[in-house]
Parts: C-alpha cells; structure tokens; sequence
C-alpha cells in the first residue's frame, strides 16, 4: 500500500517538474522588441535557452551584448530574470514576450518582443 502511494506521488512530481520544464522550452529561441528608453528607440534581443525549469541565455542591446541572464523563473506563463543589476519581469501572452525593465535605480521600461524565425 505504502509502495503504491510512494510511486503515485512519485508520478506526480515528475508531471508537474515536466509540466514546468515546458513551460520554459516554449520561451526558447532569440526574440526581439523595441524599448523606448527616455526617448530614444533601442532594440533589445534576448537569446533564450531552456535548463529545466529555468532560463539561460544572453540578451542584447541594440546588437551588443548586454549581459548574461541569471536568477530565472518560469511559472506558467509567467518569466522573471536578471542581467546584472536590472530586472526582467513579464508574461508569455500567445506569441509576444512582454516585459517590465526595471534598472537600477527604479526607473521602469516596457519592451513587446517577438519570436525571431531562423534563418535559412
């Protein structure tokens, strides 16, 4: 009887750990937005790699790369990283990625990205 419990709750953990990791497989790819920073149009890039139920990858400020991304979550549809001192936070709505920038000193930023379609 214990065995059996044991192995149903096993089975469970293990659909909800896959459940997550797919969550973050679907952000996978590079996608691009555009942020207006204090009047000016940049174009920011984000290289997004799935580990899990985490991100990796590196996002980039108009074509130079800005940093690498660390402290990832993804819960849903939700997405939450760092580079460096600025935050990420935002959600997954279909196919665009929408994000808060908030920088160091508080100051906030909204960028709308799409997925970038491989090149051929």
């Amino acid at each position: 009887m214990i065995a059996k419990r044991i192995t149903a709750l096993f089975g469970i953990l293990m659909l909800a750990a896959l459940s997550v990791a797919a969550q973050a497989s679907k952000l996978e790819g590079t996608w691009e937005g555009k942020m207006n920073h204090e009047g000016t149009i940049e174009t920011i890039t984000f290289e997004l790699h799935a580990k899990g139920d985490a991100l990796a990858g590196k996002v980039f400020r108009n074509g130079v790369e800005f940093g690498s991304i660390s402290d990832s979550k993804v819960q849903g549809n939700r997405i939450a990283f760092k580079v460096d001192v600025v935050s990420f936070d935002g959600s997954l709505e279909g196919t665009e990625m929408k994000l808060t920038v908030t920088v160091y000193n508080g100051n906030k930023f909204s960028v709308d990205a799409t997925r970038k379609q491989a090149s051929s």
